[in-house]
């Protein structure tokens, strides 16, 4: 039987992380954070389902600043060799 080469392999990890609801809390690490993006970003913000299809019709109520920020901000503060 011969031997398989050395190789790479991309692999992918997908999670789903449950956030129940609250309000903006001081004492979480990432306020600092969420209230910076979001007084830069209120005024002009837009549902991201509408812009990216044009169909607006699905976007209802108040935006809110997803948790899927934190995740982009702490990426961008790590550094490049962690």
């Amino acid at each position: 039987m011969d031997e398989t080469p050395a190789h790479d392999q991309n692999v992918t990890h997908r999670y789903t992380v449950h956030y129940p609801e609250h309000e903006p809390r001081e004492s979480d690490p990432h306020y600092r954070d969420f209230d910076a993006y979001r007084r830069k970003t209120h005024a002009t913000a837009k549902c991201a389902f509408g812009v990216r299809t044009g169909d607006f019709t699905q976007c209802h109520g108040p935006l809110e600043l997803p948790h899927a920020h934190r995740v982009r901000a702490a990426k961008r503060r790590r550094p490049a060799d962690a």
